[in-house]
């Protein structure tokens, strides 16, 4: 099972192209960064 930071590289190199879905992964980060925030509180 991957993950969205490998679905999008698996998905560049299969097309030889680069990561182009930088505002997903960046959205991707700050709800696991929501996530920990909550955890540690």
């Amino acid at each position: 099972m991957l993950d969205a930071f490998s679905r999008a590289v698996v998905s560049a190199d299969a097309s030889t192209a680069p990561v182009g879905d930088l505002s997903a992964l960046k959205a991707f980060v700050a709800s696991g960064n929501r996530r920990l925030d909550a955890v540690n509180a």
